[in-house]
């Protein structure tokens, strides 16, 4: 899969994401799956590197690995832009200003200016990310052809390690005690002042307005 030098890229024309899509656990086997919700993130990567192409590897030890190759889509990246600014400006933006300079507790803070629902495209960018990903050129390695003999050998020995640890940790947290927890409510803990003028501008970023909010 490589040069004989181990060269992957000189040039660099396209991007290169490698993902590993599968759940395992000791005893059972990797499970390969192409799953279109990166198709988000590698069309980022190809904005923000302005690369018309991305390979995106899945990889797996005992199932082996495919290759989709995702072309860049403009039009995709602009709906995408768009729900990340309404999420960054009317959720993110405002409750990093009600918390870091309002003083504002984090459940105020949650309730607030957490999304109470998806986003309205939401449906759509999934429809579109699954689309990309069924219509991309794929190319499929068997697992010999992913992982040598020695590193088979390697992934055994993992399975049976992981195994004992758990077993050994089970065993172990059968006779822990519970962690001591804090008292916010304990002497020495001020109370932090929320200051309005803070508040009313986050709310303000959010398209929210203060009489609609809970009762405080």
């Amino acid at each position: 899969m490589l040069e004989p030098e181990s060269w992957m890229a000189a040039k660099g024309e396209g991007v290169l994401e490698i993902k590993c899509p599968y759940k395992a656990s000791p005893g059972k086997l990797g499970r390969l799956k192409l799953n279109e919700y990166y198709m988000h993130q590698v069309q980022t990567l190809m904005q923000i590197h302005d690369r018309e192409w991305c390979n995106l590897f899945y990889w797996s030890e005992e199932q082996g690995s495919c290759m989709a190759h995702i072309k860049r889509d403009r039009g995709y990246w602009a709906l995408l832009h768009q729900v990340m600014a309404d999420f960054w400006w009317r959720h993110v933006v405002p409750a990093r200003l009600a918390l870091i300079y309002g003083g504002a507790s984090e459940e105020e803070v949650r309730r607030r200016y957490c999304p109470d629902n998806i986003h309205p495209y939401a449906a759509q960018v999934r429809a579109l990310s699954r689309r990309m990903l069924e219509d991309a050129p794929k190319r499929y390695f068997s697992p010999e052809q992913t992982r040598g003999e020695e590193a088979w050998a390697g992934i055994e020995q993992r399975k049976r390690d992981a195994l004992a640890a758990l077993q050994g940790n089970a065993g172990n947290a059968a006779g822990a005690g519970s962690a001591a927890g804090v008292d916010a409510g304990a002497p020495g803990v001020p109370e932090v002042e929320v200051s309005e003028d803070v508040l009313d501008l986050a709310d303000q970023l959010a398209g929210v307005a203060v009489a609609e909010l809970p009762p405080q």
